[in-house]
């Protein structure tokens, strides 16, 4: 899910590959989850003031690389915080 809203700069995605690989790569600051719309689904968000996001994901869908031991660390990053937004929707 793609959504780039420019009235608040911030590019939205459901898919935690996408997101990890925005983290290691640095492409895009990462500023917190929040639920989908979607039930037990997590959102990424992202800060995209220049509006890199539909090229960083094009990207990404066509092969480009992140180093594996940042790729990682992103990745159990985002799991933390999903497991974290998660326990906040169930209080």
């Amino acid at each position: 899910m793609l959504t780039n809203n420019s009235t608040s700069n911030c590019f939205t995605t459901n898919k935690i590959q996408l997101a990890a690989f925005l983290i290691a790569g640095k492409h895009l600051p990462f500023l917190g989850c929040k639920p989908s719309q979607q039930p037990g689904v997590v959102s990424f968000i992202f800060d995209d003031t220049k509006a890199q996001a539909p090229t960083l994901e094009h990207q990404f869908e066509t092969g480009a690389v992140a180093p594996a031991r940042d790729l990682f660390a992103a990745h159990r990053l985002l799991l933390k915080q999903i497991d974290r937004t998660r326990r906040q929707e169930v209080r």
